[in-house]
């Protein structure tokens, strides 16, 4: 249901009109919004790759990316989630690809591991 409602989105007055409505509950209940132990999180992030393509489609002299670094060593994640956790710098190398090479990673992409991941 969430893939379906923000695939549908196609300016970002419209992306904005979906969230509210879902602030409001009148589309989209919790157990609609994404997959995964966090539904509110995981539907936050597709939001947010959503509103980096139309972002970058509305302001086409910039170029404007979202990264995924992984699962990061951090207080998010832990051993038992996810048994590659990845240092902070080893996280870092794929934020610094998507900021300084344009060829690799055009503008509107989501990134991970310096490849493209579908919208």
């Amino acid at each position: 249901a969430a893939q379906k409602a923000l695939g549908g989105v196609e300016t970002l007055d419209g992306l904005s009109d979906l969230l509210r409505r879902i602030e409001r509950g009148e589309v989209l209940q919790d157990d609609e919004l994404a997959f995964g132990p966090t539904p509110a999180y995981s539907f936050s992030k597709a939001a947010l790759n959503v509103f980096t393509r139309l972002l970058a489609a509305s302001h086409p002299a910039a170029r404007i990316v979202a990264v995924c670094p992984g699962d990061v060593s951090t207080g998010m994640c832990s051993d038992w989630e996810s048994p590659d956790l990845k240092t902070a710098e080893e996280a870092a190398e794929g934020v610094l690809w998507a900021a300084t090479d344009g060829r690799g990673c055009p503008s509107g992409g989501f990134y991970r591991d310096r490849a493209a991941i579908p919208l």
